[in-house]
């Protein structure tokens, strides 16, 4: 049996479907659910409607099994059939067997890692680009409740419920007493 073909997505609440091929099947319905919890999906039209919709409004079926040379031709056949609502590109594509270089395959694996590489025009660029900018309030927030992540916050609020210090909290959570203090009055973290 193969374990390479063409699958579905289907938004039962609005019936838009989109259409895609894989050389691992079995894998592949897993990489769409993880980037969606993400919230880094990249189709912005299927993100956005799982983030309204949720993941129970979404069904993924499998059309077709095939020799993974064949994938791509079906799910051309597929996306020309179907016209899938969700389909940003209506022609069937792959980096499968794209040859990279030695410098891209390190960035790639260097961004997934999540280590942030920059040449050096980039670097002088966002610099340039951030002179004379301040960041409001709002934005230091979101980007310091990004940096704790939501769980650490919820599991500071419910240290804080049980009456523990702030001190004990941070202590416990490895944050600083001052953000436990924050989010104690309510003037960070807001969920």
């Amino acid at each position: 049996m193969y374990k390479s073909g063409v699958y579905i997505i289907t938004c039962l609440t609005n019936s838009r479907r989109y259409v895609g091929s894989s050389i691992e099947l079995n894998k592949r319905w897993n990489h769409h659910q993880q980037a969606f919890r993400r919230d880094n999906h990249r189709n912005r039209h299927l993100q956005r409607a799982w983030n309204k919709y949720g993941d129970d409004a979404f069904t993924f079926q499998i059309l077709l099994y095939c020799v993974p040379e064949d994938c791509l031709m079906y799910e051309q056949l597929c996306l020309d059939g179907l016209k899938p609502e969700f389909n940003i590109c209506q022609q069937a594509t792959s980096s499968l067997g794209v040859k990279r270089s030695e410098e891209t395959r390190q960035r790639i694996s260097e961004a997934k890692k999540g280590i942030k590489v920059h040449t050096e025009d980039s670097i002088r660029r966002i610099k340039e680009f951030h002179i004379g900018r301040s960041t409001s309030i709002a934005t230091k927030d979101a980007m310091s409740q990004a940096r704790l992540g939501r769980s650490v916050v919820s599991h500071a609020r419910d240290l804080i419920a049980q009456g523990m210090r702030d001190c004990d909290i941070a202590r416990s959570l490895e944050i600083d007493p001052s953000t436990v203090n924050k989010i104690r009055h309510g003037k960070r973290h807001a969920e």
